[in-house]
């Protein structure tokens, strides 16, 4: 979310400026992209259903997924090399992993394989959403 903030920063900047580009590449293109990836990595220009209410639905869902992978993608530490990396990469790497989820009344605890290699990525990925005291 962080860096969606930053990138809207940077467009208001380069508006009232009158500049394109700059040091965070072009700007005009980043609401493209972001569609872009939310149709090639979610596949959401699938509407398949007949009815209208159905794929309506469909979109939102996959909206949802979208900012959900797009809230981990930001949580995860810029000096990894999964910080930059596709949503079917962090998918393949952090979402699609055997694990035991335990539940408690107050919290949840994922116990990970002792052979996870991203073990502490995602150790970093679940502190760094998790939200902040009051």
């Amino acid at each position: 979310m962080e860096r969606i903030s930053r990138a809207k920063n940077r467009m208001r900047q380069s508006r009232s400026s009158g500049t394109v580009g700059g040091e965070g590449g072009n700007l005009l293109a980043y609401p493209a992209n972001l569609i872009k990836l939310h149709k090639a990595q979610l596949a959401s220009d699938r509407m398949s259903c007949h009815s209208a209410t159905a794929n309506q639905v469909r979109l939102v869902l996959h909206t949802a997924a979208f900012w959900l992978m797009h809230g981990v993608r930001a949580a995860i530490p810029q000096t990894d090399p999964l910080a930059k990396a596709e949503f079917t990469t962090i998918r393949e790497r952090l979402i699609k992993i055997g694990a035991r989820v335990i539940e408690h009344i107050a919290r949840i605890r994922i116990q990970l394989p002792t052979s996870c290699p991203e073990g502490a990525l995602f150790r970093a990925v679940a502190f760094g959403l998790m939200p902040s005291a009051p």
